[in-house]
């Protein structure tokens, strides 16, 4: 028993070195973390004897303690993690909020570096920036991707006016051939909105209560979160991709004629691609206004035919009447 004592005292020297002498057992509680040392075999004790409280010292921690406190510190320490475990609630990495805001201040950099103040970045990270567009749109969410990515790529569409042509040129090209994947990630939730509106639609006139949910322009009455979050990326279709690029891209001075060539028919599948997301009345305003520019520009013979293949795209998705009523009499 005296052995064991002393054993005691010694392993509460070392853990509590700055706190005394401690004295006899039942003198002071045991700390719950020696409650596991007191089951020590007598035939550990002699190894324990003597000088074991200077070792203990002189090895300056926990790792120099003999090999049977170690295993028997290590079960304790494990035993006590899984108690932790088991009770606690599992905590959402913060990975995706610190890539949201990494991105943001990126592509705040960015966007004054192409053309503000072009040497900020290197063309290595313009390159690598505009490659990865589509992957930082979906980390930022739908809103931050129209209110700050988009007009950061419009600032690359526009750089030609301060940097060569033979440098825009790779720009211009990674930026259309990411526009696509841009363009489904913003009118994805428009789409899903269609459909909901139509489901709605079906099940209200099951009911025959003549009562529906739905607007006059087709039915886009939803929660206003939801709403503002759906409308962002419409918007970021309609007034800044189709409004401030495309519509540009096809105008006749706006590239010449080898850079337009490469990139027309992808320019052309992207306008499709919008159109089917636009409502009745914005294909009207735009898409039909865009071909009617095209094809009546008498000096540019190669707009003029760029009109004529815009509109043998367009012509199922903008739908017979607007065909009708708005280009028929332009090829009479």
């Amino acid at each position: 028993m005296t052995e064991k004592i002393r054993i005691v005292e010694l392993l509460a020297a070392h853990y509590y070195p700055r706190k005394g002498r401690v004295d006899r057992l039942g003198a002071r509680a045991q700390p719950r973390s020696l409650r596991g040392y007191l089951l020590i075999s007598e035939e550990q004790v002699p190894k324990l004897g003597g000088g074991v409280r200077g070792e203990h010292r002189a090895g300056g921690g926990r790792g120099d303690r003999p090999a049977g406190l170690q295993v028997r510190a290590k079960e304790q320490h494990s035993a006590g993690d899984q108690d932790s475990q088991a009770g606690a609630p599992l905590r959402k990495p913060p990975a995706a909020g610190a890539a949201q805001e990494q991105y943001l201040n990126e592509i705040s950099l960015m966007k004054q570096a192409w053309i503000e103040n072009p040497k900020l970045c290197t063309d290595m990270q313009k390159r690598q920036f505009l490659t990865d567009a589509v992957d930082k749109a979906k980390v930022i969410g739908v809103h931050d991707t129209v209110e700050c990515l988009l007009p950061c790529l419009v600032n690359a569409f526009n750089c030609d006016e301060v940097i060569h042509q033979d440098v825009y040129d790779s720009y211009a090209q990674l930026l259309f051939n990411n526009m696509g994947d841009i363009i489904t990630f913003l009118g994805k939730e428009e789409r899903q909105k269609s459909a909901l509106n139509a489901s709605s639609s079906v099940e209200t006139a099951k009911s025959g209560d003549g009562e529906s949910d739905l607007s006059s322009d087709g039915g886009y009455m939803l929660s206003e979160g939801r709403e503002s979050a759906r409308m962002s990326g419409y918007q970021g279709i309609t007034e800044v991709l189709f409004d401030q690029i495309f519509v540009s891209f096809f105008d006749s001075q706006r590239y010449d004629f080898t850079l337009k060539s490469e990139l027309q028919d992808r320019a052309i599948e992207q306008v499709v691609q919008m159109a089917k997301v636009m409502k009745h009345e914005d294909r009207q305003a735009r898409v039909v206004n865009l071909i009617l520019d095209c094809i009546s520009d008498m000096q540019d013979d190669d707009r003029r035919l760029t009109g004529v293949i815009l509109l043998d795209n367009l012509a199922g998705v903008l739908g017979e009447d607007l065909c009708r009523d708005y280009l028929l009499y332009e090829f009479v």
